[in-house]
């Protein structure tokens, strides 16, 4: 028996007719551990956010793609807004599948979108809109070449999707 009663995290579902998410979209495993979650027992939310990026960042980094040059020749690529909804919540050692795809890319910036299932029943989804920016410069700038093909392929649904844990 625990304090929290389930009825408390219920959230309202959005439509599956509505979906905004694809079937081909980039896949990562995922078991939330120890440093995941809070006292009350579920994920503390920051966490998702950090998942997200980390998986981003591992998948092109098997690509053959580093942000360690791009972040010397000045780039940066912050966060403009993110959205997070938290259908279901999550605890120690639950075993996530995290998909993720690129939308509404751009020039200068792009949106991914993401969506995190606890089996088959979506528990998160969410958004983070990036801008490419460059240190010496004012606003935002197009998005390097290299980068800008990974992400095509992304957004395209051309990627390997399946990029395990």
């Amino acid at each position: 028996s625990s304090w929290w009663q389930m009825s408390d995290f219920n959230c309202p579902r959005s439509d599956p007719s509505q979906s905004r998410f694809r079937a081909n979209m980039l896949t990562f495993r995922y078991e939330v551990g120890w440093t995941d979650i809070d006292f009350a027992g579920v994920i503390h939310y920051p966490r998702v956010f950090y998942w997200v990026d980390d998986f981003f960042h591992g998948y092109l980094r098997k690509r053959g793609f580093y942000w360690r040059q791009l972040h010397m020749d000045g780039y940066g690529f912050p966060f403009i807004h993110v959205t997070c909804r938290y259908l279901r919540p999550i605890f120690l050692e639950d075993v996530l599948t995290i998909q993720m795809t690129v939308v509404d890319l751009k020039p200068k910036g792009f949106t991914l979108r993401f969506r995190i299932l606890k089996g088959s029943e979506p528990v998160i989804e969410g958004e983070q809109v990036r801008r490419c920016v460059l240190k010496s410069r004012q606003g935002s700038v197009e998005i390097p070449p290299e980068l800008a093909k990974l992400l095509q392929e992304i957004a395209a649904g051309d990627a390997p999707a399946d990029m395990g844990a």
